[in-house]
């Protein structure tokens, strides 16, 4: 009898037992923006931006330092609808900032539910630019990708031609 109620105890046991909800990291999560960086006179040729400092505007992060890149992934802002960023070409941590070119990344933020592990993640839609104008700035256009939604990170959402 112990042991016939030793194991309805051990069954009920199992029967009560709720799996672990942990998001596996493979899961897609809230996707950053690519910008990938092209040569202006040959417009299919990636171009790399010597001494590159990219900071968020309301924002003391530095997204990217590096002294040559091609390619650049940016956090869009969640709870906006939209995020600007200073790029600085040339720069250097003497005081002199180098050339820089501030652009506004506008959106609609939509929240896509994942799963119960892993909550929601935003997807970014009607994603726009407004383009840069001057002599001054070392970009001289920005071109967005089809489609005009950031939903993963599998290729370049922009394309900047310097």
């Amino acid at each position: 009898m112990k042991k016939i109620f030793a194991l309805l105890l051990l069954f009920s046991l199992f029967l009560t037992c709720e799996r672990d909800d942990i998001c596996p990291e493979s899961t897609p999560t809230t996707p950053k923006l690519i910008i990938r960086f092209y040569d202006f006179a040959e417009q299919s040729e990636t171009k790399r931006v010597l001494n590159l400092q990219i900071q968020g505007i309301d924002s003391e992060e530095v997204y990217q330092s590096s002294t040559s890149t091609d390619s650049v992934p940016l956090p869009l802002r969640t709870n906006s609808n939209s995020t600007s960023f200073i790029l600085h070409s040339n720069y250097a941590d003497d005081g002199n900032s180098g050339n820089p070119d501030t652009i506004t990344i506008e959106y609609n933020p939509k929240e896509i539910y994942v799963s119960r592990a892993c909550g929601y993640k935003t997807i970014f839609e009607n994603v726009t630019i407004p383009p840069i104008d001057g002599d001054e700035y070392w970009i001289n256009f920005i071109q967005i990708e089809d489609p005009l939604t950031i939903d993963n990170e599998t290729a370049a959402h922009v394309k900047i031609f310097h």
